[in-house]
């Protein structure tokens, strides 16, 4: 068994939302959580190099998806969904890839200078989670199912810290093909690039059983959403209440056996790793996000790591 450090988790709230995208992303009818990326501003002086018609899944187009989903809010009707932001990158079939991938995450600005204050580094994991609704279950078309409380945060991915590439020389020999490689964009900010170690070690875990990055189906162990509660409303867990995270003004807006909530917008929260019962609930729980995810995850695991 791998024998490691405490670790830190950090959840990250990804892909579309109310105010980029407009929609949710799908929940597949084979339960894949299918996380589309958030696209660049209309004014963006330095977009992206990636567009959803660059981005596959099964060889459909996501400006395919995104046109036949985006009727379902005004606020996707009215966005202009061309350059997008390909961030984390965990699915290498995404796109077509010249030469060596690895899956990564980049962050920069507040965001990263929260991230470089809770000291995250090497061996600590992001776990990326989002907003979901599932595929109308009575239609092979790509429609949203209609109703009241079908909108979830679901945790869909996770990156463990193999390397925290902050320089862009390094960027440009170890990850050229991220978004946050980009000096004209992020030049003078706080900017970094979490590139994901070949397999994962954590305590518990037999060396080389997980690859070090991966996406998650939907299913009850990684779902956050409280059952007929809005998407903010979570299912109540000790780990990630406001007691537990690295930060004196994120709140719980709920009562503890009602759930919890964090309003307003934000993109991380670190979970705290000094309290042994809730450090030990932590890796519980996402030992069951492995385990249910287990064949799909095998099937992933990078050969593109040099040994």
């Amino acid at each position: 068994m791998a024998e490691t450090k405490k670790i830190k988790f950090i959840l990250s709230r990804k892909g579309f939302d109310s105010g980029f995208g407009g929609i949710p992303s799908p929940i597949l009818r084979d339960n894949t959580l299918l996380s589309m990326p958030i696209p660049n501003k209309n004014d963006d002086e330095y977009p992206d190099k990636e567009t959803y018609k660059d981005l596959k899944y099964n060889d459909k187009e996501y400006i395919e998806i995104i046109n036949s989903l985006k009727n379902f809010r005004k606020k996707a009707r009215e966005t202009n969904f061309n350059y997008c932001h390909l961030d984390p990158d965990l699915r290498k079939d995404v796109i077509g890839r010249n030469g060596k991938w690895f899956a990564a995450f980049g962050q920069s600005e507040n965001a990263q200078s929260y991230l470089n204050n809770c000291d995250v580094k090497e061996g600590d994991i992001f776990l990326f989670f989002g907003w979901f609704r599932k595929l109308n279950p009575n239609s092979d078309k790509w429609e949203f199912e209609k109703g009241e409380f079908k909108d979830y945060h679901v945790v869909y991915g996770y990156l463990q810290v193999g390397d925290k590439v902050e320089k862009y020389e390094d960027m440009e020999q170890k990850c050229p093909w991220h978004p946050h490689n980009n000096k004209n964009k992020y030049g003078g900010k706080p900017n970094c690039v979490y590139i994901a170690k070949q397999y994962l070690e954590l305590d518990g875990v037999e060396s080389k059983t997980y690859p070090g990055s991966g996406v998650f189906k939907f299913n009850s162990s990684t779902v956050l959403t409280n059952e007929n509660k809005s998407r903010s409303k979570w299912i109540y867990r000790g780990f990630y209440d406001a007691g537990n995270i690295y930060t004196e003004t994120r709140k719980n807006a709920m009562e503890n056996d009602e759930g919890v909530q964090y309003k307003g917008q934000w993109q991380e929260i670190v979970l705290k790793n000094d309290n042994k019962k809730l450090y030990n609930e932590t890796l519980d729980w996402f030992k069951k996000m492995l385990e249910s995810n287990k064949d799909e995850l095998l099937k992933s695991i990078n050969q593109d790591y040099d040994d």
